[in-house]
């Protein structure tokens, strides 16, 4: 078709005329082929000159009809649960919610789909079997979460949910919103015999319950849900939510609730207030009976000195008065002196010496890392005499006997000279000032930035 348009877009807008008439032969129910033949044929009927040749133009058609058909093969096909065995399709019976049919897929190695290949070499085979066999009652072999052995339970293929609405289905679809007055909905609303036995079930006298909108509410309901949100914290929420009844219900269950507990707070305080007063009873007497006890003490205590002045009184005048010099308690003093004084002397002195111990040993430290230094600077200095011994042994790059003078060369006219440094040869010009290096592949000099146009300047002065 793209051929047949760019034909006639490359002609000239009067180049064509509208058929006169069209071909009584096309009718709706002809195929593809035919109706472009048809076409082909009307059409150079009458522009044959102006288009090219007819046999061009129908090898064309036929080649795009082959890509038509091909590509219509190989549209994935339909299956469905009881379907006869098809032979161009994967050998695989699938699961289907239970109602096994065969897989859509076209197959490709040992008449098996790419994907079930896959899942045959993953688990050793297929669980569900091939739909040219007979149904296994048991898992074949282990698929994802079920296990070989397992049981399966096959649903009837002629009671499947059918995707496909035939005319019986839509007549009942039609004849169900006739008479129940709004579209059949859910998982079984194609299903024929559910529809037939709804339609025969319905009985016009009964009234239709239908489930609120929840837009229309009454202005009683709404002062419920109000009265229920404050009592429990929460809006009302359920398939009763617009329900007056279960709503009083509700409020009055929870009021009762409510009440009871304040009574049992009310009784549980008083309790809790009659303790406490027995309580402070009981600290009143215990304070009472603390003081007593304190006053008894005192007394006790009275008594106890009396009696300790009265013995020591007795006592005084039994024994004879101290000695007025105190001679044997100053000797005592005086050893106790002279024993502290020796022992902190002796402190002293090991304090002493411990310093001087380290003392000795800071020196002998210092010594030591001044020993290490010096050491350290000698042999640094051994090493780097040795290096400037190999310094002199070796041949530095700056003492090198360059080739100052080059060889010298004319090039376009003008003076240079060719040296030979760092394995590369530089140009000089005749003012010593290094202007590039020489291209032995090239045979030419590459100047280094503006040195080109230096050159060139010279040889046009020439």
């Amino acid at each position: 078709m793209k051929f047949l348009k760019k034909v006639i877009s490359l002609q000239p807008k009067s180049a064509f005329k509208p058929l006169e008439a069209t071909p009584s032969q096309l009718t709706p129910n002809m195929s593809i082929e035919t109706t472009l033949q048809t076409f082909i044929d009307a059409l150079y009927a009458e522009h044959s000159k102006k288009l090219p040749k007819q046999a061009v133009t129908e090898e064309f058609l036929k080649t795009y009809i082959e890509d038509l058909n091909t590509k219509k093969l190989s549209s994935r096909a339909k299956t469905l649960p009881g379907d006869v065995f098809n032979s161009d399709l994967c050998r695989c019976r699938v699961w289907n919610k239970g109602y096994a049919k065969q897989c859509s897929s076209a197959h490709k190695e040992d008449g098996i789909c790419t994907a079930h290949n896959k899942k045959i070499s993953q688990y050793n085979g297929w669980a569900f079997g091939f739909y040219d066999e007979e149904k296994p009652d048991k898992y074949l072999f282990d698929n994802s979460d079920k296990k070989t052995g397992h049981s399966l339970k096959w649903k009837d293929a002629s009671k499947a949910p059918s995707k496909v609405l035939t005319p019986k289905i839509k007549a009942l679809k039609t004849e169900y919103k006739k008479i129940l007055g709004r579209d059949p909905k859910g998982p079984k609303a194609n299903n024929a015999e559910w529809l037939q036995t709804k339609i025969d079930e319905y009985d016009p006298d009964e009234p239709v319950t239908k489930k609120s909108s929840g837009k229309k509410v009454s202005h009683e309901v709404k002062a419920l849900k109000d009265e229920y949100t404050k009592v429990f914290g929460i809006i009302p929420k359920g398939p009763k939510a617009n329900d007056t009844e279960w709503l009083k219900m509700k409020i009055k269950d929870e009021k009762i609730q409510s009440e009871s507990s304040n009574d049992e707070d009310h009784s549980s305080d008083e309790e809790n207030n009659d303790e406490e007063k027995i309580k402070d009873k009981k600290e009143v007497k215990d304070e009472e009976s603390e003081n007593e006890s304190d006053d008894e003490e005192e007394s006790e205590d009275k008594t106890d000195l009396k009696a300790e002045q009265s013995n020591k009184s007795s006592l005084d005048s039994d024994f004879p008065p101290p000695h007025p010099d105190g001679v044997e308690a100053k000797k005592r003093k005086e050893k106790k002196k002279e024993v502290k004084d020796e022992e902190s002397e002796k402190n002293e002195s090991d304090e002493e010496e411990s310093e001087d111990k380290m003392e000795v040993k800071d020196e002998e430290s210092e010594k030591n890392e001044s020993d290490e230094e010096s050491e350290k600077n000698e042999s640094d200095e051994e090493e780097s005499e040795d290096k400037k011994a190999n310094d002199d042994k070796k041949i530095k790059p700056l003492e090198l006997e360059l080739d100052i003078e080059g060889e010298k060369f004319d090039f376009e006219g003008i003076e240079y000279w060719k040296r030979k440094e760092d394995s590369k040869k530089n140009v000089y010009n005749a003012d010593d000032m290094l202007v590039g290096r020489w291209s032995k592949k090239k045979n030419t000099i590459q100047f280094d930035e503006n040195w080109k146009e230096c050159h060139d300047a010279l040889v046009n002065d020439m």
